[in-house]
């Protein structure tokens, strides 16, 4: 028999069981009948439905694939209880779906909580429910909302706090206090209780809106809790030098971390006595430093190379805000950092006229091929109008592209976005000779601040 003849006939046998289910009356026979029905379904779904073919463990990842749908033409990474959105909406499609949802633990392992409201006992139990099906995984939470959190949510984050490997805070400090701010860092880490995060490898704080102050002994006792932490992303957050907190007397060693982000380098330098995250580098040793990024902060340069050589990092990725550093001290920082392949230095204060100079001295350091000898990838932004000596430039990328040990494969200059200021251009023999260095594999790119503007840029099709 033919597969289309196999399939009409399972088909008419389908047809025949749901007429005999609706003329029968006896509960016994009725009983038997709806079972014989649903293998029957189940048959027949086996030849329409490409899925039911496949082995377990292909549709599995096939669901894993699937993103979250937050609105239309939008995806998120992070999935929260929403019935139209998966992994929940494999719940209704069908028995088989159904199946492979809930024997997936992967796909309930991440969940975002959003926190803007009061969250009803339903809403927790849901999302108990949603991780429980994760069983035993480690756990990504995503908390978004307001840091004046409701007692419920935070039971509900420490309750899986043992497996919790990656966790995201984003939250809105608006109309609240810079007590609260501290209030809750004391409440959702429960820091007075010296109780520890196991398994916690990435954390993320972010503030949006506005400046948010806690005090360093906080952020110091996260990091001694989480002794796997590999990556700590801060934004937006100040410490209040007006807090008194209890300092370590020695260095804090944390081995695990290889990535580190104090604050935004892209924001105008703080003023007054806030003192931005930097300070912590001044408290801590961190031997497998991989990538940090920094922003505008209040240590001087003595106490940011001391940190460097207390910590000897194998260093690759640097992002900083530069700072009125003399050739000397560029030199120094080099030697201390000769890991580096990735450089983006920023310079974003329109109180100092001409701040763009600060990128001198670390043009005359690329000048030589000893000094970070490894630089693959090389990015200046600045907001104000600067005249580009093409001639430094081209003598610069010439010798790093080509008398290093490591070639330099990239070059980006971002300049104002201001509509009045275009940058001069470039000679023509200095055009010429940059545009042969693209044709040995550099990339060049000279444009706007906030990338709408193309003044310059050059790739392998020139």
């Amino acid at each position: 028999m033919s597969q289309a003849s196999s399939l009409t006939e399972l088909r008419r046998h389908i047809d025949e069981l749901a007429a005999a289910i609706d003329t029968q009356n006896a509960p016994q026979v009725l009983q038997d009948l709806v079972s014989q029905h649903k293998q029957a379904q189940n048959r027949l779904n086996l030849f329409v439905d490409p899925m039911a073919r496949l082995p377990l463990e292909i549709q599995s990842i096939i669901f894993l694939h699937v993103p979250t749908r937050i609105a239309p033409y939008q995806l998120r990474s992070t999935p929260n209880p929403n019935p139209d959105s998966s992994p929940m909406i494999f719940l209704s499609v069908c028995r088989l779906w159904r199946d492979i949802a809930l024997s997936t633990p992967e796909l309930w392992n991440k969940i975002q909580l959003n926190a803007k409201l009061p969250r009803p006992p339903s809403y927790l139990k849901l999302c108990n429910m949603w991780l429980n099906r994760a069983r035993s995984l480690p756990l990504s939470l995503s908390l978004t909302g307001s840091l004046d959190l409701q007692q419920s949510v935070l039971d509900f984050v420490w309750e899986y706090i043992d497996q919790l490997e990656n966790l995201t805070l984003f939250f809105n400090v608006l109309g609240l206090s810079d007590y609260t701010s501290r209030d809750t860092l004391n409440r959702l880490f429960r820091l007075d209780q010296g109780i520890q995060l196991p398994s916690l490898k990435c954390l993320s704080f972010q503030i949006n809106d506005d400046i948010n102050f806690s005090t360093l002994g906080q952020w110091l006792g996260v990091l001694a809790a989480a002794p796997l932490l590999s990556t700590l992303d801060l934004a937006n957050v100040y410490f209040d030098s007006e807090i008194g907190d209890e300092i370590p007397s020695a260095s804090l060693v944390v081995g695990s971390l290889n990535t580190l982000s104090l604050g935004w380098p892209y924001t105008y330098e703080v003023a007054g006595d806030y003192g931005s995250t930097a300070r912590i580098l001044l408290y801590l040793t961190l031997p497998a430093l991989k990538s940090l990024k920094i922003s505008a902060f209040n240590i001087t340069h003595d106490e940011f190379f001391a940190f460097l050589s207390r910590s000897s990092p194998p260093l690759e990725s640097l992002e900083m805000n530069v700072y009125s550093w003399n050739l000397s001290i560029v030199s120094q920082f080099a030697r201390l950092v000769s890991t580096l392949r990735t450089l983006e230095l920023v310079a974003m204060d329109l109180r100092i006229a001409e701040d763009a100079r600060r990128f001198l001295p670390f043009f005359d350091v690329l000048g030589t091929s000893d000094l970070l000898p490894h630089l693959r990838q090389f990015i200046m932004t600045t907001d104000n109008p600067w005249t580009v000596d093409y001639e430094m430039l081209q003598r610069v990328l010439t010798l790093r592209a080509t008398a290093c040990p490591t070639r330099l494969e990239c070059f980006e200059l971002y300049l104002p976005a201001a509509y009045d200021y275009t940058p001069n251009p470039p000679p023509t023999e200095i055009e010429r000779a940059l545009r042969r260095l693209v044709q040995e594999g550099l990339k060049i790119h000279i444009g706007s601040v906030n990338r709408d503007r193309i003044f310059l840029s050059f790739d392998k099709s020139f």
